[in-house]
């Protein structure tokens, strides 16, 4: 069974079903469901989960989005076949030493320290403007994939 990181990203371009992504992303999410692919989450993704969703909900007039992106978290933190990502020591400063050598977004970091420490691959929707100056050394240490990639 393949495993990988999920960043926030992903799990909003699934539930926008008018995104761009989304047929890349549900085919992710179609092999969690079929126990072909298991996920891990950082605690951080699922805190990214709970406002970007909101707010999307918000946008699109979602009754109780707060609610609703609530249960989302939910559905992941027990789906079985997603892994909550515990926050040991060796989780933190590695992605501190992420954000202190890549300067990226934080939550990005955790994915990436995700990634590194259980020698799997980190999925995010699209290139980040500050990932993209600098994909080459993000690709010599980590194995990333971008839902980009694969085709609309």
């Amino acid at each position: 069974m393949s495993l990988i990181v999920l960043d926030s990203s992903v799990i909003a371009e699934y539930v926008n079903v008018s995104g761009r992504l989304n047929a890349q992303a549900s085919v992710i999410f179609d092999s969690l469901e079929k126990g072909e692919l298991t996920a891990i989450m950082s605690p951080t993704s699922l805190s990214e989960v709970f406002y970007v969703v909101s707010r999307l909900y918000v946008t699109c007039r979602v009754e109780k989005p707060n609610e609703k992106a609530f249960s989302l978290c939910d559905y992941l933190y027990y789906h079985p076949s997603i892994e909550a990502a515990d926050m040991p020591l060796s989780l933190i400063v590695e992605a501190g030493r992420i954000k202190y050598t890549f300067k990226l977004a934080l939550t990005d970091c955790y994915v990436l320290a995700l990634s590194k420490l259980r020698k799997c691959r980190a999925a995010f929707r699209h290139r980040e403007v500050e990932m993209r100056k600098i994909l080459d050394k993000l690709n010599e240490e980590f194995q990333i994939v971008f839902l980009e990639d694969y085709g609309t």
